[in-house]
């Protein structure tokens, strides 16, 4: 079984999924979040052995070797396979070798992290590969698998981000925006009238009182914004024809509702992408 994990800046999104049957059913046997955190690899292993062990996931026999009083947890582990292997997507630099050293010993060999010299299966046509986000490079792994291109990835997270992938299957580029989260942030701390809102949709475009302007301004402009991109890449890359939306990220659900494009909402589409990329590399050695 494999562990994937994706390290956000706001959490740390993590499924096991089996190998075995990964060509058939890409569903991960367990997900779980864990609020990203400046915790030390003793901590963050307490809390994924919490986890794993509410699910009951039998992790790497290495770790039972080392910590034989972990050994009663086999008899209620699960039959479908061992925890022996992790492949690591992140954006948080300062977490990154936290997480690996906790992935390492949960899983018994070191993780696989996504980086620019793993092996995609897809080019990446941008000027500075090295800088594109392990997160994106993991959607679109994982868009490829499920929709023929051209099509456009949104992920709406801490950062918004809008990926075009062309008819060659070629990652051409990226649009980033400011977060939902970050932008009702920057509003709430910059104007003293403005205090915190809730991150829900208002009833009509025009508030009649603070929370619903600004709730209008966040997320109706999020969405009128997403759409503009589409319009525009659509127009620009794919001379008006059809173009794919998929989407997926935590705070999708909350601004999909607004958009007129239709987007295919996947939840676990990075965790899915990041496990395809692990299988795709380490086959092909």
């Amino acid at each position: 079984m494999v562990l994937a994990i994706d390290i956000g800046n706001s959490s740390i999104s993590c499924g096991v999924f089996d190998a075995n049957r990964w060509e058939s059913d890409n569903t991960p046997i367990c997900s779980f979040k864990i609020a990203s955190q400046n915790l030390s690899a003793d901590e963050y292993t307490i809390l994924f052995l919490q986890f794993l062990q509410l699910h009951a996931i039998r992790i790497s026999d290495s770790f039972y070797a080392k910590y034989p009083a972990y050994r009663s947890w086999l008899s209620n582990s699960t039959e479908t396979g061992i925890l022996d292997a992790c492949v690591i997507s992140s954006v948080v630099p300062s977490l990154t070798e936290t997480i690996s050293h906790t992935a390492a010993l949960i899983c018994g060999k070191t993780p696989l992290l996504i980086n620019q010299g793993i092996r995609t299966g897809f080019e990446i046509k941008v000027k500075n590969p090295e800088q594109l986000g392990a997160d994106i490079v993991a959607n679109i792994a994982a868009a490829l698998r499920i929709s023929q291109p051209p099509f456009v990835v949104l992920d709406v997270g801490t950062a918004t981000t809008i990926t075009f992938v062309n008819e060659k299957r070629e990652l051409t580029g990226t649009v980033i925006l400011p977060g939902v989260v970050v932008s009702m942030e920057a509003l709430s701390h910059s104007a003293a009238l403005l205090s915190d809102v809730p991150l829900q949709k208002p009833s009509e475009i025009l508030g009649k009182n603070t929370s619903e302007s600004v709730r209008s301004g966040v997320i109706m402009g999020h969405a009128y914004s997403i759409d503009g991109f589409v319009r525009n890449i659509r127009e620009q890359y794919c001379g008006g024809e059809k173009l794919g939306l998929i989407a997926t990220g935590g705070l999708a659900e909350s601004i999909l509702p607004s958009c007129r494009n239709k987007f295919s909402y996947i939840q676990n589409l990075t965790l899915i992408g990041a496990v395809n990329l692990y299988l795709h590399h380490t086959q092909r050695k």
